[in-house]
C-alpha cells in the first residue's frame, strides 16, 4: 500500500514536470514562429532600444508583458495538471492512467488553442501557419471534437472537486460554501460611478472622426459604392460640404487644425507628433467649451500617430495611452493563448496596451472598442458634453482580427471602410441609447483621404501638360523623384505626400442637428477647410471667440446660402520618408528613415517630432493654394528651389511656366500673392518669379 502510494506520488510529480517541459517547448516553438514571421518588427524594436536607449519607465510595460506571458503559460500547465488530477481522483484512476490522461488532455488543450486562434484571429502568424496545413472547415470540426473531449475531462474534474469537498471535514465544507457565496456575490456587484445629472439646454457637441476616409469611397457621394449604408443614411440628413480640404493630410495635424481653428502655419503644428510644451492651446474648441460648462472627452482606438492630449481642452482621454509601446507591443502581441484572452475582461486587465487597440490589429475587434466607449459614456452623465471620437479602421494596414481574405491593398481598404460603417452605426446606437442625441450637434469628418499609386490620383497627367518657354527640361523626372511616383506620373501613394493629390486632401465634412431646429439636408459646393469647424460650432452655440483662420459655415447649414463664396484654401505636405510613398510600404525602411526625426519622451513614452528636425524639414514641404477650380503648388527641388505647378482642376490642364497664355488667363496673380503672403519667406526666399 505504501509502495503504491509512493509510486502514485512519483507519477504525479513526473506528470507535472512533463507538462511543464511540454509547455516550455510549446512556448519556444511559438517564439520561433514569431521570429520567422515578424523578424522585421523584432529587429526594429531592438534598433529602437539601441539608438534611443529606452528608459525603464518605457520598457516596464514590455517587461511586464513578458512576465505575464510566462505566468500565463505556467498557469496553463498548472490548470492542465489540476484538471487531470481531479478527474483521476473522481474516476479512481491508477497513477499510470492518470499520467497518460494528463498528457492527452494537454495535447488536446494545445490543439484547441491553436484551432481557436486560427478561426478567431486570422491575421495571426499561427493562423497563417495552421491554414497552410489544415483548412478552416476541418479546423472547426476538429475544435468541436477537442472541446467535447476536454469538456468530459473537465466535467469529471468538477465531480472530483465535489467528491473532495464531501469527503472533507465540516469546517472544509462550510468554508467552501462561504467562499463560493462570496465569489458569486462579487461577480454580480457593480459600482455606480455615474456622474450627477445636470439639467441643461445646451446641446451636446459630438465629433466623429474617421481616419483616411475618401469621399469617393462613400456610397452617398459615389453611387457605385455599396458598402457604407449606415454612413449614407446619416449623410442624407446632413449638410455636406463636398469640397472640404484638409490643411495637412495627416491625423494629428489635421485634428489640431480644426480644434484650434488655425492652419498649421499659424498654430505651430506643422508635423505629426510635435511637442506640445510650447504651444498656445488656450483657445482650442475643447478649452472654450469647457469654460462654458462642457465636459470634454476625446477617444481613439489608436494613438500611434495622434498625441491629442488634455492640453487641447479635454477632461478625459478614452482609449490606449499614447506611447512607443504601441509600436512595440502591437507588433509582438501574437501568442495564441493570450490572443484568446485579450478581448475579455481578464485581457483588458492583463494587456491594457493591446486591449481595444487598433495598432494591435491581429487581435483588434471593432465591437470591443464600441464596448469600451459604451462603458465610458455611461459614467459621463448628461451634462453638456463635448465628445470627440476618432475611428482608425480605414488607416493602413486595413486589417483587423476577423478580416480573412488576403487581397490587394485597394480591396482591403474597401473592406475596412465597410467594417467601419458598422462600427459607425454601433456608435450611433450607443449615443442614442444614452440620450446623447436628444439635443446634439454632430460633426462627421475624415482627417484626410488615401491614395494607392493608381493613375489619376494626382492632378497632373503628361497628356494635359502645357509646355512654355520657361519650362524645365527634365520636369517629369524631377517631379516624379520628389513625389515617389512609381512609373506613373499622375499617381501618388499614401496621404500627406502630395498637395496635388485631391484624393489625399479632400475629406468628408458633414453637420447634422438632432433634437431642435434642423439643418439643411443636401450638398454645399465650394472650397472649405477643416479649420472652419471650430467657428461654425461656436457660432451655432452663440459663443464668441478669438479670430482664427476658419470661417463659420452656419448660414449654409441653416439653408440661407447654397454655395460657398470663393476664398483661398491652403494645404501643405508633411514629413514623408520615401519608404511610405510607395504602394507597398516598408515599415523597416520607414523606421530607419525616421530615427533621426523623432525622439521619445523618456518619462511618458510619447513619440515626439524633434524640434531640430522641424527647421531642417520645413524646406522640403510642398505647399499649395486652392482657389475655385485652380490649384497653385510649389514643389521644392534638390536645391530647395521651388517648382511652380498651376493646375486647372476642371480641364486637367497644367503648366510649370507661369508666363504662358494658359497661366495668364487664370487667377494666377491673386493666388500667387495669397500664397506668398501666407507662407512668407518659406515661399519668397526660394521663389521670386511671377
Amino acid at each position: 500500500m505504501i509502495l503504491a502510494h509512493s509510486h502514485h506520488r512519483k507519477k504525479d510529480s513526473s506528470l507535472f514536470l512533463w507538462l511543464l517541459f511540454l509547455t516550455a517547448l510549446f512556448l519556444v516553438w511559438q517564439i520561433g514562429v514569431l521570429l520567422c514571421a515578424k523578424g522585421e518588427g523584432i529587429f526594429m524594436g531592438l534598433l529602437l532600444d539601441h539608438r534611443i536607449k529606452l528608459s525603464m519607465t518605457i520598457l516596464w510595460p514590455d517587461i511586464l508583458y513578458i512576465c505575464i506571458q510566462l505566468l500565463l503559460y505556467f498557469l496553463f500547465t498548472v490548470i492542465s495538471w489540476g484538471v487531470t488530477r481531479l478527474a483521476a481522483f473522481f474516476l479512481n484512476l491508477s497513477a499510470d492512467r492518470t499520467f497518460y490522461l494528463g498528457i492527452l488532455f494537454w495535447f488536446a488543450s494545445v490543439l484547441a488553442v491553436l484551432f481557436a486562434n486560427q478561426l478567431m484571429y486570422v491575421n495571426s502568424s499561427f493562423s497563417d501557419l495552421m491554414y497552410s496545413v489544415i483548412p478552416s472547415i476541418l479546423a472547426k470540426s476538429s475544435l468541436i471534437v477537442l472541446l467535447g473531449m476536454m469538456g468530459v475531462v473537465i466535467f469529471f474534474a468538477v465531480l472530483g472537486i465535489i467528491k473532495f469537498v464531501l469527503r472533507g471535514s465540516w469546517a472544509l465544507k462550510t468554508s467552501s460554501i462561504i467562499v463560493i457565496g462570496i465569489l458569486t456575490a462579487l461577480s454580480f456587484h457593480q459600482t455606480d460611478r455615474s456622474t450627477p445629472i445636470v439639467n441643461t439646454k445646451q446641446p451636446n457637441v459630438i465629433i466623429i472622426g474617421i481616419d483616411a476616409l475618401r469621399p469617393d469611397h462613400v456610397g452617398y457621394y459615389n453611387a457605385q459604392v455599396k458598402n457604407t449604408p449606415h454612413l449614407d443614411a446619416f449623410l442624407k440628413k446632413s449638410t455636406n460640404f463636398t469640397e472640404s480640404i484638409t490643411p495637412i493630410a495627416r491625423t494629428f495635424v489635421a485634428w489640431s487644425s480644426f480644434l484650434t481653428g488655425r492652419y498649421p502655419k499659424h498654430d505651430g503644428i506643422r508635423f505629426n507628433l510635435v511637442a506640445q510644451d510650447n504651444l498656445h492651446l488656450s483657445d482650442t474648441l475643447g478649452n472654450i467649451l469647457r469654460r462654458q460648462g462642457y465636459y470634454a472627452v476625446y477617444g481613439s482606438d489608436e494613438m500611434r500617430f495622434s498625441n491629442i492630449s488634455q492640453s487641447f481642452g479635454f477632461d478625459q482621454i478614452m482609449g490606449v495611452k499614447p506611447s512607443i509601446n504601441d509600436f512595440i507591443l502591437g507588433e509582438f502581441n501574437d501568442f495564441p493563448l493570450s490572443n484568446l484572452l485579450i478581448n475579455t475582461k481578464v485581457g483588458s486587465f492583463l494587456y491594457p496596451d493591446n486591449f481595444a487597440n487598433r495598432a494591435a490589429f491581429v487581435t483588434y475587434e471593432p465591437k470591443i472598442f464600441i464596448h469600451v466607449l459604451r462603458k465610458k459614456i455611461k459614467h459621463i452623465g448628461q451634462r453638456p458634453l463635448f465628445l470627440a471620437v476618432h475611428f482608425c479602421l480605414p488607416h493602413y494596414p486595413y486589417d483587423w482580427a476577423s478580416e480573412r481574405e488576403r487581397k490587394d491593398t485597394f480591396s482591403m481598404y474597401h473592406d475596412a471602410i465597410s467594417q467601419m460603417d458598422q462600427q459607425f452605426q454601433d456608435y450611433m446606437t450607443v449615443l442614442r441609447d444614452n440620450h446623447l442625441l436628444d439635443n446634439a450637434i454632430v460633426v462627421v469628418l475624415s482627417d484626410h483621404g488615401e491614395t494607392f499609386g493608381l493613375s489619376g490620383e494626382r492632378m497632373v497627367a503628361k497628356k494635359n501638360y502645357i509646355k512654355g518657354s520657361r519650362s524645365r527640361r527634365d520636369l517629369f523626372k524631377q517631379v516624379s523623384a520628389l513625389t515617389g511616383a512609381e512609373g506613373i506620373f499622375d499617381s501618388s501613394s499614401g496621404h500627406g505626400t502630395d498637395v496635388l493629390s485631391y484624393q489625399q486632401y479632400n475629406n468628408v465634412l458633414a453637420f447634422r442637428r438632432f433634437g431642435a431646429r434642423k439643418n439643411k439636408q443636401g450638398n454645399i459646393s465650394g472650397l472649405v477647410s477643416l479649420v472652419d469647424i471650430k467657428p461654425t460650432v461656436l457660432r451655432w452655440l452663440g459663443i464668441s471667440s478669438a479670430s482664427g483662420d476658419g470661417e463659420s459655415l452656419l448660414s449654409f447649414i441653416r439653408g440661407a446660402q447654397n454655395r460657398v463664396k470663393s476664398r483661398m484654401i491652403f494645404a501643405e505636405t508633411e514629413f514623408t520618408p520615401t519608404a511610405i510613398r510607395a504602394h507597398d510600404i516598408s515599415i523597416k525602411n520607414a523606421v530607419f528613415q525616421s530615427l533621426d526625426v523623432f525622439r521619445i519622451d523618456q518619462k511618458t513614452g510619447h513619440l515626439i517630432f524633434k524640434e531640430s528636425a522641424v527647421k531642417k524639414l520645413l524646406p522640403e514641404k510642398q505647399r499649395a493654394v486652392y482657389y475655385k477650380n485652380w490649384v497653385l503648388a510649389f514643389y521644392p527641388d534638390e536645391h530647395e528651389n521651388l517648382i511652380p505647378l498651376l493646375v486647372d482642376r476642371q480641364t486637367g490642364q497644367w503648366t510649370d511656366d507661369l508666363t504662358t497664355s494658359f497661366a495668364r488667363q487664370s487667377p494666377l496673380l491673386p493666388m500667387l500673392s495669397a500664397i506668398k503672403r501666407f507662407y512668407g519667406a518659406e515661399i519668397t526666399h526660394h521663389f521670386s518669379g511671377a
